[in-house]
């Protein structure tokens, strides 16, 4: 049961003690002198130096920005459309407004502007 837990932990935290933690270090102890757990503790020490000679990899620019994007606050993400839209209705609606003024019928400009009057304007 104990060279289970052994077998476990150098798997877990490596060949080295002091990478065990605290609460541990009495079975790293009891264990790594004897010829199973001089057995166990290489195999980790292979698996660390190998874990310990690679290089870590440089981010991918593209990577990052997109998600930095993801994480952007939703206020951020739709500040370009919510301006896009503003634009757009104001733009057609001094567009409608300029042809209302341009036009000899002042009611027409005012039909334009505050919509039907009446229902007999909707044509019922």
């Amino acid at each position: 049961m104990d060279l289970d837990r052994f077998r476990e932990c150098s798997a877990a935290f490596g060949a080295e003690r002091r990478r065990w933690p605290p609460r541990e270090h009495a079975l790293y102890d009891r264990f790594a002198l004897t010829p199973e757990g001089t057995a166990i503790l290489a195999d980790a020490e292979r698996t660390d130096l190998f874990l310990d000679a690679l290089e870590p990899a440089e981010p991918d620019p593209r990577r990052v920005r997109d998600i930095a994007a993801i994480v952007r606050p939703a206020w951020q993400r739709m500040a370009k459309p919510a301006a896009a839209l503003a634009a757009s209705a104001l733009l057609g609606f001094a567009l409608g407004y300029m042809q209302a003024l341009s036009a000899s019928d002042a009611g027409m400009a005012s039909g334009l502007l505050l919509g039907p009057q009446s229902l007999q304007e909707f044509g019922l």
